[in-house]
């Protein structure tokens, strides 16, 4: 009789945390297909940061998420939300943060940092579902690209976080 192995039939999805709106302090995605959940095992930065402002007659909602887990490398995100009015039940587009417009950025480092942004060619949204009572949640996806051209695709976003 011969040994057998079960393979794992893993969907990245399910490591994903559920979509909420209770101020849950959530966040994940998939990066090129690869779930990113945000945990921080050393620093002084927090594994999630959130904030919410008002400044030049624009509204300003930020996400921040970070995970150094790996031991040879490490990776964060930020989601920029600039508008005249958010609110519950709009999309918003990310594009170039250079005109002060809604971006969304993603940063590796392995042996060297790579950083990856929306422009107004490379772009992605965000979608508000709750904002509220201190609480933003919502989903996002966007493409992103480097200087050097190499593209990375955040797909299946979600947040459920205080500010």
């Amino acid at each position: 009789m011969g040994l057998s192995c079960k393979k794992k039939n893993e969907n990245p999805i399910d490591n994903l945390p559920p979509l909420t709106t209770t101020g849950a302090n959530t966040f994940g995605c998939l990066v090129n297909g690869a779930s990113f959940i945000p945990k921080v095992n050393f620093g002084p930065r927090g594994a999630l940061e959130s904030n919410f402002d008002f400044g030049n007659g624009k509204l300003f909602f930020s996400i921040s998420a970070r995970d150094n887990r790996q031991k040879k490398s490490s990776s964060s995100m930020a989601l920029i939300v600039t508008a005249d009015d958010l609110k519950e039940g709009q999309e918003y587009n990310l594009t170039s943060s250079k005109q002060g417009n809604s971006s969304a950025s993603y940063y590796f480092i392995e042996t060297t940092p790579k950083e990856y942004h929306t422009n107004d060619k490379v772009i992605g949204k965000v979608y508000i579902k709750c904002f509220d009572k201190k609480i933003a949640s919502g989903t996002f996806w966007f493409d992103a690209v480097s200087d050097a051209g190499e593209k990375v695709e955040i797909r299946e976003g979600r947040f459920d976080v205080r500010f």
